[in-house]
């Protein structure tokens, strides 16, 4: 039977591990997020332009 620090130390690693999936994740959204951003002001502005707005 494990011992209660090694028990902590096995918790431990899987929130560490999880933590580091989330921060990657934030980042990849935050990418995605500025990506489609540009591509919707980029579309917005051919919009503008095709009807004589600008």
């Amino acid at each position: 039977m494990p011992r209660p620090t090694e028990q902590a130390v096995q918790a431990t690693v899987p929130a560490t591990d999880e933590m580091a999936d989330l921060i990657q994740l934030q980042e990849e959204n935050k990418r995605l997020r500025k990506t489609l951003a540009d591509k919707l002001r980029a579309e917005n502005a051919d919009l503008r332009k095709r009807l004589g707005l600008d």
